[in-house]
């Protein structure tokens, strides 16, 4: 790099600098404090201004099926069925692409009475099933 190109570079963070040190600096606090005056107002919240009686209307998640498990962490489940309870020959003879499908049509299913995995057979199907809670 030669003198000029030095310089210049010098000058520019010397004048960012200059410019950096006038400026006025948020912290955390004060950013959150205009986050906050922004969204309820200048009115401060006080005990007295959220103590009182609230009206539960009920939850805003509900679920419709009783196989919660896989509704709620069903790429969770079909990978520990996958695991755990399939054998993990990957041969397709269950008619999906491996055994990752299978636990997938696992976990995706209520009734999974008209699945079935040849090679690990009637004992790992009821295995799937008790963990998953549905019907085999």
């Amino acid at each position: 790099m030669n003198s000029k190109t030095l310089l210049k570079c010098l000058c520019m963070c010397l004048a960012m600098f200059a410019i950096l040190v006038n400026a006025n600096a948020q912290d955390l606090k004060s950013i959150l404090t205009g986050v906050a005056k922004a969204v309820v107002g200048d009115k401060a919240t006080t005990s007295s201004s959220i103590i009182g009686t609230w009206k539960y209307v009920g939850p805003q998640c509900q679920f419709e099926s009783e196989n919660l498990l896989a509704k709620a962490g069903g790429e969770v489940a079909a990978k520990e069925v996958e695991e755990k309870m399939l054998p993990g020959a990957n041969c397709g003879g269950c008619g999906f692409a491996g055994c990752r499908g299978m636990a997938d049509a696992l976990v995706k299913r209520d009734d999974i009475s008209a699945l079935f995995c040849p090679v690990g057979g009637g004992d790992c199907m009821k295995a799937g099933a008790a963990y998953l809670g549905t019907v085999n």
